[in-house]
């Protein structure tokens, strides 16, 4: 090792048990490691949480903000989408990039990520990491500690700064490995399953598509947050509603209320709705049978239901939609 300068990296950990694993790892050969949490402004990650899990595992975080040019990124990836509408080799430049600028205005060496060779079928094959490392600007400068022995040596591992000997050739989906050695730096009882990214969840990527199907405007970062809330349905051309699946999401649709119209009935409990489109009035009813639909109310029993447009209140009276046809509108 060369003891002439302290060695510092900048490590990017998610949560998950790879990146922090990776990190500790580095740091445990003597590396100075500077952790970071990429914000997308649009996850759902528990930042502080993280950064809580980090703390237990003697590494420091810093939440780092790389929201700029996220949403541009998931309509137009340069190297396309995974199973629903997940840029994941775009997404992993992006991170890497900011890291990179990170590195690079405080000196660090190099940069360490959590990747495992097959371990994703779209953004972690061998050709697909040479693309992140290349287009990050990153050549010889990203450290895959967890399969870097069945990668070419970086420039950290060639100048002496980390010893290649002591990193690992994990590869494939399995990660059994990963575990027995979080159990063994008695790291693993601080990590805890893994949310997923929302993108690659089908169910948001049909609502995404049917979106930008639909849609008369650009889309921007609200509309990609109000897609991860609710039950959503395509009342017609111009017309879409979305209806609070509990308490929480309820809270959530009454910030959209502005320029849309909110649903709610009166004498049930029951969901927030929110219609949005053109002509809205063709619709009003069949949105209010929805929202019965999922009220504290009896199938065949006419109750109230009050639209608020605009600060402005009124009531329609109407009955439940039937399962049948709440399924034909159902995004």
């Amino acid at each position: 090792m060369n003891k002439q300068k302290k060695v510092k990296a900048v490590t990017l950990v998610s949560g998950g048990l790879d990146s922090l694993l990776s990190s500790v790892i580095v740091k445990n050969l003597g590396i100075e490691v500077h952790g970071i949490l990429c914000s997308t402004g649009l996850s759902s990650e528990n930042s502080d949480k993280i950064c809580q899990i980090g703390t237990s595992c003697g590494l420091n975080l810093e939440i780092l903000d790389v929201s700029k040019g996220y949403v541009d990124l998931i309509l137009h990836p340069e190297f396309g989408y995974g199973t629903a509408i997940n840029p994941c080799i775009d997404c992993h430049i992006h991170f890497l990039r900011a890291a990179k600028n990170l590195m690079e205005k405080r000196g660090y060496d190099f940069v360490v990520t959590g990747e495992v060779l097959g371990q994703r079928p779209m953004s972690q094959h061998l050709q697909a990491l040479h693309i992140v490392e290349n287009e990050s600007g990153l050549s010889g400068r990203l450290l895959r500690p967890l399969s870097a022995k069945l990668l070419p040596p970086t420039v950290a591992e060639c100048e002496g700064l980390i010893d290649r000997n002591k990193l690992f050739d994990i590869q494939g989906r399995s990660r059994k490995r990963q575990i027995e050695m979080a159990k063994e730096l008695d790291i693993y009882k601080h990590l805890q399953p893994a949310g997923g990214c929302f993108l690659t969840d089908k169910n948001y990527g049909r609502k995404f598509r049917d979106f930008l199907e639909h849609s008369n405007h650009n889309i921007c970062k609200k509309d990609l947050l109000l897609l991860k809330i609710g039950r959503h349905f395509r009342l017609s051309e111009s017309i879409k509603l979305i209806v609070g699946r509990n308490e929480s999401e309820n809270t959530s649709l009454t910030k959209y209320k502005r320029g849309n119209t909110m649903l709610a009935a009166v004498d049930c409990p029951g969901p927030v709705g929110i219609l949005s489109g053109i002509d809205l009035t063709q619709n009003i009813e069949l949105a209010a049978s929805i929202i019965l639909r999922y009220a504290d109310t009896e199938e065949t029993e006419s109750t109230d239901v009050e639209l608020l447009i605009d600060s402005k209140s009124s009531i329609i009276t109407t009955k439940p939609i039937s399962n049948d046809k709440l399924e034909d509108l159902r995004i």
